[in-house]
């Protein structure tokens, strides 16, 4: 065999094993590096998963305020807001709806009827101001209106730098018989009485319906049984008109009763185009006394437990309650500033608790410490936490990203 041949392959051999023994160890590093790449790749995700997690971190608590469930069975004084004396303060709401009754016309008789309404009277000086009974009020045509019964008016209160007048509402009737006494509602009077003195520009009064029913000569007439029924039917339709408009003009914070509601109507006569018609003018009046459902619920709480009386507490079923005012059939919705009603059921009361204060005082604290919290609070009964995310151990150090939610109990 040719040498030079075996020693050309022995060459070759040597440079095939160099060749491996340089490119096998170069592939093994290339392998760890990627492996390091990924790896730090993970653990960035992770970091920034956790950064993001605790930069989005929220906490929701569910408390369950005091609660108790009692039994109302109680006489309680109402005073009209404004009035002197002691007694549940108390709004009034009047609204009024008209309609014409007509019916065929039977005959003519001759009649005298003087106008009649209610005015709102305003008290602007620092002293109450009492009118006894045909106390006079004059209009800006001169004529004489005087009230039924006695008048007690509020002084002025100061709200900053606003004056706000004392007001009550009455009913007047006109000196004379006619016509020229009827006026439109918003008229405007004064008290002759008072002229001569610095009360005669502190105290007036508008008028807060119509003054109507004034007239004097020849008036149409007609079968009385047709004008009951007719007027009956105007009434019923009247006063569901009214109750509608009183509930849309009750806020939301008040309480209105069925019981607190007094619905008056007045009846003159109308001009009818058709001469074999009688006609009549129908103005319902209805007045509703209102309470401020917190004023109520506290003066029920008080009355009915002790515990956490000096805090802010929520009533459920203040319009399930019975409410009876006593005495109804005495009492003029139009002036009188005081009465006593009765109230019977059963009420849940629920104690309040400031939501942004709690929220303040667990920003930031302990998972293991926040019951410590609950305790400064005496109207939470139990609260109970959760965390986003769960392994989170700490509140969110803004109160707002802290929801509290009331829980009530059956």
């Amino acid at each position: 065999m040719n040498k030079n041949f075996i020693n050309d392959l022995r060459s070759r051999g040597r440079s095939a094993e160099s060749s491996t023994g340089v490119t096998q160890p170069r592939q093994r590093g290339g392998k760890r590096r990627l492996v390091l790449w990924i790896i730090a790749a993970v653990v960035v995700i992770l970091v920034l998963g956790i950064v993001v997690a605790t930069m989005r971190a929220t906490a929701t608590v569910k408390v369950t305020p005091v609660q108790q469930i009692v039994m109302v069975d109680h006489i309680i004084a109402g005073l009209q807001r404004g009035a002197e004396g002691t007694g549940l303060p108390f709004d009034r709401e009047s609204v009024t709806e008209s309609d014409t009754a007509s019916v065929p016309a039977s005959g003519i008789r001759n009649v005298i009827e003087k106008a009649k309404g209610m005015i709102t009277i305003e008290n602007r000086s620092d002293k109450v101001q009492r009118f006894v009974p045909r106390t006079r009020f004059q209009s800006a045509q001169g004529q004489i209106y005087r009230t039924q019964s006695a008048v007690v008016i509020a002084p002025a209160k100061k709200s900053g730098t606003a004056i706000l007048p004392g007001i009550t509402e009455t009913t007047v009737i006109a000196d004379l018989a006619g016509e020229k006494a009827n006026l439109e509602a918003g008229a405007s009077f004064a008290v002759p009485g008072l002229k001569g003195g610095v009360l005669y520009a502190q105290v007036s009064a508008k008028a807060k319906t119509a003054i109507n029913g004034g007239f004097s000569g020849a008036k149409k007439i007609a079968s009385l049984d047709e004008i009951k029924t007719t007027e009956d039917t105007i009434k019923n339709s009247l006063s569901a008109r009214l109750v509608q408009k009183l509930k849309t003009a009750v806020p939301d914070d008040d309480m209105l009763y069925d019981d607190a509601i007094f619905t008056t109507f007045a009846i003159t006569n109308a001009d009818s185009p058709d001469k074999n018609t009688y006609s009549e003018n129908i103005t319902g009046t209805m007045t509703a006394f209102l309470f401020k459902k917190a004023d109520l619920t506290k003066t029920v709480a008080e009355r009915t437990t002790s515990d956490n009386a000096s805090s802010s507490v929520d009533a459920i079923g203040l319009d399930k309650l019975t409410f009876r005012i006593l005495g109804k059939s005495n009492i003029d919705p139009s002036v009188d500033s005081h009465f006593s009603f009765s109230l019977q059921g059963s009420l849940k009361l629920v104690w309040q608790y400031d939501r942004q204060m709690l929220a303040q005082a667990l920003a930031g604290v302990p998972r293991d410490r926040y019951q410590e919290v609950f305790r400064r609070f005496p109207t939470i009964e139990r609260a109970e936490a959760t965390f986003r995310p769960k392994w989170r151990q700490t509140f969110p150090a803004d109160p707002q990203k802290i929801t509290i939610e009331s829980v009530l109990t059956q």
